[in-house]
């Protein structure tokens, strides 16, 4: 029923605006093998962008077109996994 994974070919992207930001999601798959990305846009210029290789579960996933939930969970911004913080917060913290 299915060919060969070389001969499967997928593409996806996934735009989402808030305010003068925008957040790019995007998934490749040529020739059985593929990545994921996100990239971030703040006013129109490129801020952060991150890619990771797709895992075989992901691809075949895709491949019988399932939805795969938290498939960028992974994928954020360095500054994001700490938490939120603010100037505000970075000089009170410097000051004691």
């Amino acid at each position: 029923m299915y060919t060969s994974m070389k001969n499967f070919h997928y593409k996806n992207h996934e735009h989402k605006k808030h305010g003068h930001a925008k957040t790019m999601r995007s998934v490749r798959i040529v020739g059985g093998k593929g990545h994921k990305s996100v990239s971030h846009y703040k006013k129109g210029k490129k801020v952060f962008t991150m890619k990771r290789p797709l895992t075989v579960v992901e691809i075949v996933t895709i491949r019988r077109g399932q939805f795969i939930p938290k498939l960028f969970s992974d994928m954020k911004h360095p500054n994001m996994k700490k938490g939120n913080k603010t100037r505000r917060n970075n000089m009170s913290a410097m000051s004691e």
